[in-house]
């Protein structure tokens, strides 16, 4: 296998999906309690609606494999992906009163990033599975392995973040300030 497979499983499972997942999930009802003052029922229907780009992940598996860009079906969608995530991400993050709506569709952007290089680092496992069969089962464990380390690193570090920075990094930087 080629270092920039195992590079991509372990960046995208690991760091995207398990750090990135279990962070954002934390931050996210912080920031919908907190910044856009949603009550939870509203805010776990507006959650579901960021997981629809997952619900059509098919469709963006058969984008990739459909239309290639520049003559590539994976690497494209990777950079793709990372810049959009990056964006909204930023975004977000860069817009201290966004509204609600321009918020979720910002989140929405984000989980699709997500989900597209979800969908081509899964084509990458199945190409490489049929390629080396015999090393089908190492590359899920190496999969399943990167994400349950970063879901806990992220879990972990989400619960120390909101207790040192709070929901709000201006306000809660300008309230240490004052004391």
């Amino acid at each position: 296998l080629h270092w920039s497979f195992v590079f991509g499983v372990v960046s995208l499972y690991g760091i995207n999906q398990g750090l990135g997942g279990s962070m954002g999930r934390v931050a996210t009802e912080y920031y919908m309690k907190d910044v856009q003052k949603v009550q939870p029922s509203e805010s776990q229907a507006l959650t579901a609606i960021t997981k629809i780009p997952w619900i059509i992940k098919p469709l963006w598996g058969i984008l990739t494999d459909v239309l290639p860009i520049f003559g590539y079906h994976r690497r494209p969608y990777f950079i793709l992906a990372g810049v959009l995530g990056v964006v909204s991400m930023l975004f977000i993050s860069l817009h201290s009163n966004l509204h609600l709506y321009f918020a979720l569709m910002w989140m929405t952007l984000s989980s699709a990033a997500m989900a597209i290089a979800d969908v081509t680092i899964d084509a990458c496992t199945a190409y490489n599975s049929i390629k080396h069969p015999s090393l089908a089962s190492d590359m899920q464990s190496l999969c399943s392995l990167s994400s349950s380390i970063g879901a806990l690193l992220g879990f972990f570090m989400s619960g120390i973040l909101v207790h040192l920075v709070g929901s709000k990094v201006g306000e809660s930087c300008v309230a240490h300030r004052d004391l």
